[in-house]
């Protein structure tokens, strides 16, 4: 299964200095790929370019996705996934996570998800971070 988006917002107006005049473009391409012979297990990959072109403010970002799942027994859902995001001259976030899911008897579907962000911050040099975080929730449907 393959999807491109292509996406363009341009605003203008009579004050060319105004922070309401600028221009957006947005481009992304996904490619998912579901196994036959391994029922289960599906793959997807997305590469994304964006550019915004403002008075006050020029930046491009790029994006990188790449996760895989796998259904065990038919019911526990388990995913990884890696995405790269590089916003040019300025900052850049990678990420690691992990999601699992089964449901619990009628009480609904337990998730757990553990994603490990690496933030580094090229413009002011102060905002390098590394983030870890774990949310497990139970959800139910009615």
């Amino acid at each position: 299964n393959t999807m491109l988006m292509v996406t363009s917002t341009n605003s203008k107006d009579n004050r060319p200095m105004d922070s309401t005049h600028y221009s957006l473009v947005d481009f992304t391409i996904r490619e998912d790929i579901f196994f036959k012979k391994i029922p289960g297990l599906s793959l997807s990959a997305s590469v994304s370019y964006n550019a915004k072109n403002a008075a006050n403010d020029k930046s491009n970002i790029t994006g990188f996705d790449l996760s895989g799942s796998y259904t065990l027994f038919d019911i526990w859902t388990n995913s990884l996934g890696l995405n790269f995001t590089k916003e040019t001259g300025r900052n850049k976030k990678t990420t690691l996570s992990f999601t699992s899911g089964v449901p619990v008897w009628m009480l609904g579907d337990f998730f757990l998800i553990a994603e490990q962000s690496f933030y580094r911050e090229e413009l002011f040099r102060y905002g390098n971070k590394d983030e870890f975080i774990v949310t497990a929730g139970l959800s139910k449907s009615f």
